[in-house]
């Protein structure tokens, strides 16, 4: 294994060149069962390998089943911390935890392919220091060998984006992606394969939206269906063995997609939301949906078999990533160092804390803070930027990076009273709980009625001198970009 310095990963990020990517181009029955939960640090939540209904299925009566040729991926998403992360139900994923899972899984299966899923960039403290490229120098020695985009691939911008595939041992595939021109956004990357024990895998990656990304300029995202079925054809004319999409897709345009497609045997997507379990489901017809769990806390084992005749059979089974598994001493003694790296760069205190803030109050704080430096009328920060509450006392770096981990930067701009009410009205609609696009603001407040007509929740809008908003003056706005 390669050793580890910190001046690799930062000539990562400042000298990542071109990437030559060596890869190939490239009737839904109701779902039978659905499992979650762990056990011992995994859970079985399908036949195995070789065990379900379409294996050996093409045989005369009374003649031995034909042989199969078999096959395992390993997945997993969402790695936004190198060290384990607290949830409520306990530490989940760790580099080093990682590390002997994959292990595990390579030990007892025959060449088994590993696919990321996609969000190694942003959303965390780790995430918003580093911007990625750890997880792209350890996903390089651990054998990745193919990667797909999340969202938060792109907190930082597209040319940060580029240049974690630039680094990249292994190919990223993105099937959904296009420049605002119509261009590829990756040319060659709409669909890629990789060998997976006897099979040809041939992969489709499909990436959610980008609408909270700066990157969001530049790139439009094509429709996922339109997307999988052009990757399909092209990975039929690979003649690969079996397709599978990974991607940033909910749980009921999962099922539509598969309807829609019967080429695809098994969907890999993201978790449901950060606190969900891991589940796989079973659709009926030997076809398979794998949703991951957050900061990689399951890694999902995919076994495929397909038959001489082509009849394919699946199983899946979802192993923890948590206390239950020991970590790999050199892969942590590396998240060790990050630590002492970040607290070396980010535990100096900056200032005091008069009382605690939570994610409301932080976010209110926020927008007091881009509309005093900007001297603006008014300020607005965005509910799901903000994410950490502030704890009172002395506040260093490490406080306020972990409550704004992104790469957003603040700006001033004019608006309108009425432009401001509609945006208002389309921030609110975008997470009416707080989260998402909801307004945190400053130097006005608001009222919202989520029982009225959308685009009509906003009511009453008072400046801070207690006047009405005037919908045809115009106003400063300190926002981020």
């Amino acid at each position: 294994m390669p050793s580890f310095t910190f001046g690799r990963v930062l000539a990562l990020a400042a000298a990542a060149g071109a990437l030559s990517l060596s890869f190939t181009p490239a009737a839904l029955a109701a779902p039978t069962e659905t499992h979650a939960g762990a056990q011992d640090g995994a859970k079985t939540a399908s036949p195995g390998k070789g065990q379900g209904t379409g294996a050996g299925r093409c045989h005369a009566p009374g003649q031995p089943p034909v042989p199969s040729e078999e096959g395992t991926l390993a997945y997993f998403q969402d790695a936004h911390e190198y060290s384990p992360r607290e949830h409520a139900d306990g530490h989940r994923g760790g580099i080093g935890r990682l590390a002997t899972v994959l292990d595990r899984i390579e030990a007892a299966n025959a060449n088994p392919a590993t696919i990321f899923g996609g969000d190694m960039a942003g959303g965390s403290l780790f995430g918003g220091v580093y911007k990625g490229f750890p997880f792209v120098e350890a996903f390089n020695d651990l054998g990745v060998d193919a990667a797909t985009f999340g969202q938060h691939d792109f907190d930082f911008g597209l040319q940060a984006a580029l240049d974690l595939v630039a680094a990249s041992e292994f190919p990223w595939i993105a099937s959904n992606l296009v420049y605002k021109d119509g261009s590829g956004f990756l040319p060659g990357a709409v669909a890629g394969s990789v060998e997976a024990g006897e099979l040809s895998v041939g992969v489709i990656g499909l990436t959610g939206s980008l609408q909270n990304s700066s990157a969001n300029a530049e790139l439009n995202q094509r429709p996922y269906l339109e997307s999988t079925r052009a990757g399909v054809k092209l990975l039929q004319e690979q003649d690969v063995d079996v397709i599978v999409v990974s991607g940033q897709i909910d749980r009921a345009e999962g099922l539509e997609l598969m309807a829609q497609v019967p080429e695809i045997q098994v969907l890999m997507r993201e978790e449901n939301s950060g606190s969900s379990p891991a589940e796989a489901l079973e659709l009926g017809d030997e076809r398979l949906m794998v949703t991951g769990m957050g900061d990689y806390g399951v890694v999902a084992e995919i076994d495929i078999a397909k038959d001489l005749c082509g009849n394919i059979s699946t199983g899946a089974v979802l192993h923890d990533v948590d206390e239950s598994v020991a970590e790999q001493p050199s892969w942590a003694a590396k998240a060790a160092s990050y630590e002492h790296d970040m607290e070396e760069r980010l535990d100096a205190r900056i200032g005091t804390a008069r009382g605690d803030f939570g994610r409301r109050a932080a976010g209110e704080l926020a927008a007091d803070a881009f509309r005093d430096y900007y001297q603006a009328d008014l300020g607005w920060a965005n509910g799901g930027g903000i994410r950490a509450e502030i704890d009172g006392g002395d506040l260093s770096l490490r406080d306020l990076h972990a409550v704004f981990p992104f790469g957003n930067r603040a700006m001033l701009v004019e608006v309108t009273g009425q432009q401001l009410i509609e945006g208002l009205n389309q921030g609110a609609d975008s997470s009416p709980g707080g989260y998402g696009g909801f307004p945190r603001v400053s130097g006005f407040t608001y009222t919202y009625s989520e029982s009225a007509p959308a685009g009509q929740r906003i009511g009453e809008v008072l400046l801070q001198d207690a006047t009405p908003l005037d919908p045809g003056a115009t106003y400063s706005l300190a926002i981020t970009n």
